[in-house]
């Protein structure tokens, strides 16, 4: 008989790096679906609390006033080779 794993996540949303997260362990439960079954619990949180709500903002102004532009130069090519590694279009 199988077992149930309860898997508690705290998650943003909007944060990239979040939803390869989500995507990788959606790959890793279909890998053990034979051995379990997974109930996901999600939490919100907000990794940036201080975003404005409703109007939204550009992701790499944001990006830079947080990291600075020569740190996302860095970044983006990453994120984006890590995100389509797992069908992700950043």
């Amino acid at each position: 008989s199988k077992r149930m794993i309860t898997i508690d996540i705290v998650s943003d949303t909007v944060c990239p790096w979040c939803f390869v997260g989500k995507r990788r362990l959606e790959e890793a439960m279909k890998v053990f679906s034979d051995k379990a079954d997974f109930q996901v619990r999600w939490h919100p949180y907000q990794l940036n609390p201080e975003l404005p709500g409703g109007s939204g903002m550009n992701k790499i102004e944001m990006y830079n006033r947080k990291f600075g532009p020569d740190r996302v130069a860095k970044i983006l090519p990453h994120m984006k080779q890590v995100g389509g590694q797992h069908g992700i279009k950043f």
